[in-house]
């Protein structure tokens, strides 16, 4: 009995607050009724909008870029978080293509550990179509790149680290394997400014919807 209600005084004294982001705090303020695990659920739910998940009109402009490649070659995901874009190109690809997504699963929003985080992504794509055709691949990317040995790619969509030397390296390793197509997300002067940086210094991109960009 003690037990039981020492767990439910820790779960909602606002000394648990110290372990809260600014936005839970926020909700925390708001519903005041709602305990600690409540509030993250809650964040949880909604995380996509503050972490760069890609939006309905960015899903659109990926799904007409996946459609139109021409070539049979695989499709590379740089950047795999939580599979939200994953889940587009598989609905979006060809049925012979391949898909192989790459991530080493160390930063998510809601410090997973890397085992949990890979363990979930893999989950939330379970019974996705064309799911068998799906290669998670746990690796640094630049790892990857150097060890990569497959098809030219019909498409590369980067989405990982945003910095512009890394954005740089991605934008060259695509190039050098002859994609036919170019993409990448997050190309937003006030919060990543290495992205656009680097993407200018290839042409500029060909096409943009919000922050979703085509080289």
């Amino acid at each position: 009995m003690l037990k039981r209600v020492v767990k439910k005084f820790l779960n909602n004294i606002n000394i648990i607050g110290l372990r809260l982001d600014q936005d839970e705090r926020e909700l925390l303020n708001k519903y005041p009724k709602a305990t600690f695990r409540q509030v993250s659920y809650a964040k949880a739910m909604t995380y996509p909008k503050k972490v760069g998940e890609i939006s309905m009109n960015e899903s659109r402009f990926l799904m007409e870029l996946v459609q139109s490649a021409r070539l049979a070659g695989p499709i590379i995901e740089i950047g795999s978080l939580f599979g939200s874009s994953t889940k587009i190109i598989l609905i979006s690809k060809k049925p012979e293509q391949i898909v192989i997504s790459v991530d080493n699963y160390s930063w998510n929003p809601f410090d997973f550990p890397s085992e949990l985080h890979q363990d979930l992504t893999a989950q939330l794509l379970e019974g996705q179509k064309f799911i068998k055709d799906l290669q998670l691949i746990n690796s640094d990317k630049n790892s990857f790149y150097k060890t990569y040995s497959g098809a030219k790619p019909s498409l590369v969509f980067l989405d990982a680290i945003h910095s512009y030397s890394e954005t740089k390296t991605d934008i060259e390793w695509a190039i050098a394997t002859g994609a036919e197509i170019i993409a990448g997300h997050d190309y937003d002067e006030k919060n990543f400014p290495g992205v656009v940086k680097a993407v200018q210094e290839f042409g500029g991109p060909k096409r943009i919807v919000e922050t979703l960009w085509q080289l």
